[in-house]
């Protein structure tokens, strides 16, 4: 008797991952240079695709200079973005959480201010960097 071969998956646990979300805003911009919301989604949903959990952090005032707040109210609602305490820089918060979760972090910033706080080694092999291209987010 020929036994049938069955092939076991195991469950792929995504990564986490903590984002710096205003520098990646940043970098496409509409024609007002107001930050696109749908890019929030795309951030978000691109980093889902490739099998991570995504923790954005944006700083409170950038709040004011999204191309639709009330959109951006409802992913804060939905707790899809995580918002710095006002008055306060988001870059410790992503970089504290990355840390906490022995995870990585993505910015295209260098991060060289936090180098002796985080390690220099630590930033470098852990920072994950992106480029947008016709619209669309490409990660490292």
């Amino acid at each position: 008797m020929i036994e049938k071969e069955t092939t076991k998956y195991e469950p792929v646990i995504p990564q986490k991952i903590s984002v710096d979300l205003a520098n990646i805003l940043f970098e496409n911009r509409d024609e007002d240079g107001k930050l696109k919301v749908k890019n929030i989604r795309k951030v978000y949903n691109t980093l889902l695709d490739a099998n991570y959990e995504p923790f954005l952090i944006i700083d409170a005032s950038s709040r004011y200079l999204m191309n639709d707040e009330q959109d951006y109210e409802e992913l804060i609602k939905k707790k899809i973005v995580h918002q710095a305490p006002a008055g306060r820089k988001a870059d410790p918060f992503y970089l504290k959480l990355a840390k906490a979760f022995k995870s990585k972090f993505l910015t295209n910033d260098l991060c060289k201010e936090y180098y002796e706080e985080y390690g220099k080694e630590w930033i470098i092999e852990n920072r994950k960097t992106f480029m947008f291209i016709d619209g669309e987010l490409i990660l490292e």
